[in-house]
């Protein structure tokens, strides 16, 4: 299993995120607000940051990391905060340690969007994929068009394809 940003968070036992509410509770720990040690950084955490690992996993093999490696894109303000320091994979900084991937036995989130993190994402979709690069890009539809849309606003969208149908053969 793979959660991807949001999908992490559901991971823990339970988000502070406008209330209290349960999670799945797959991985002992709890969703917090993010309150980085830098006043001057703000929340949502949005950019690129490079990945510190706290441990290996299959999911990280081949890709450079740390302070000279690939960079991971994040937009959050809320972080999954791990009872156990074992479920912690990697790391990256904004303002102090946030917690940027967990994982344990064959459930693994990442806080980070490994679609839209370019070389580094590509690589650990690709080794969750057990080695294919055959990876398929989502598709935003909009008015019966194929769109790109920016910061994720239906209102930004460009069209870059007329005909769905026709994109989606283009990845096969």
């Amino acid at each position: 299993f793979l959660g991807i940003c949001v999908g992490m968070q559901l991971l823990a036992v339970r988000g502070l995120e406008h209330g209290t509410h349960k999670g799945l509770g797959w991985l002992d720990g709890e969703v917090q607000a993010i309150t980085p040690d830098e006043k001057s950084l703000k929340v949502p955490h949005m950019g690129w940051n490079n990945l510190i690992p706290r441990r290996s996993h299959f999911l990280l093999n081949g890709i450079n990391l740390g302070e000279v490696g690939l960079h991971a894109y994040f937009v959050h303000s809320y972080q999954f905060i791990p009872g156990a320091a074992q479920d912690i994979i990697a790391v990256c900084d904004y303002g102090g340690p946030i917690v940027a991937m967990v994982g344990k036995d064959n459930i693994a989130g990442t806080q980070f969007h490994p679609e839209k993190s370019q070389k580094l994402g590509l690589a650990l979709i690709a080794n969750f994929l057990g080695g294919s690069r055959d990876i398929i890009s989502a598709i935003d539809l909009k008015g019966g068009q194929c769109v790109r849309l920016i910061h994720g606003d239906m209102e930004q969208a460009t069209v870059f394809n007329d005909n769905p149908g026709a994109q989606a053969l283009e990845f096969q």
